[in-house]
């Protein structure tokens, strides 16, 4: 794709098993999006993290809590005082710590063994990772991966009202804004990026699908 915001290019390796490895070009500064995954999803320590895998396969019948409880206390907007970032008026931590308490819920997902999210406003950039136990099946892991995307966008949008909420086509709006790195891996393979589930970058405005990598289409 080429236009005058961004260029951007995938490279297929010789064993078909990466998604893409791009990079784009913003206002002249090279930006790298696959790659960063890597770095950040193989920061996570593993040592805290059990190995031990549950007997059952996790499956994509799994049930799984797509949308988040805004009911409760702990999802409603925060009412402290802080300067609007990116602009949308979130305190990041505190939606962060929101979706992670969701998404980590051992009761709709006990396979999930670790989650990282972080912010970057300079470079509208949100890194979404997440290790899940060996057993989990492709499919479970992207629908965990689309899980996390639509529900960190679900849980901005309880603190600043504009923040359009994800529909069949959209993952939300925080992403005409930000563009998403999502990664997925099993427990095994960390550092083994060709044998990731999930390895992607969404790009801002273009309303991408998540997929998973060749090797488990």
């Amino acid at each position: 794709m080429d236009n005058a915001n961004y260029y951007e290019y995938a490279l297929g390796l010789s064993n078909n098993t990466i998604l893409a490895v791009g990079t784009i070009d913003l206002s002249g500064g090279t930006y790298q999006g696959d790659k960063e995954i890597k770095q950040v999803i193989s920061s996570i320590d593993l040592s805290s993290i059990s190995s031990n895998e549950e007997d059952l396969t996790v499956s994509s019948d799994t049930p799984s809590k797509k949308d988040p409880d805004v009911s409760s206390k702990d999802a409603q907007p925060s009412h402290s005082v802080h300067t609007p970032s990116g602009g949308f008026d979130v305190d990041w931590d505190k939606c962060i710590e929101d979706t992670k308490r969701s998404i980590m819920d051992p009761e709709y997902y006990w396979y999930v063994k670790d989650v990282h999210i972080e912010i970057d406003h300079s470079q509208k950039r949100i890194v979404l990772t997440a290790v899940v136990g060996d057993a989990t099946s492709a499919d479970t892991a992207l629908d965990y991966a689309d899980t996390m995307v639509r529900q960190f966008n679900a849980f901005a949008g309880t603190q600043d009202g504009s923040i359009e909420g994800g529909s069949k086509d959209s993952y939300g709006g925080l992403y005409t804004q930000y563009t998403a790195l999502v990664g997925v891996s099993s427990l095994s393979n960390v550092d083994d990026e060709d044998k990731w589930f999930v390895n992607q970058t969404l790009y801002k405005g273009l309303n991408q699908k998540l997929e998973l990598n060749k090797a488990y289409r």
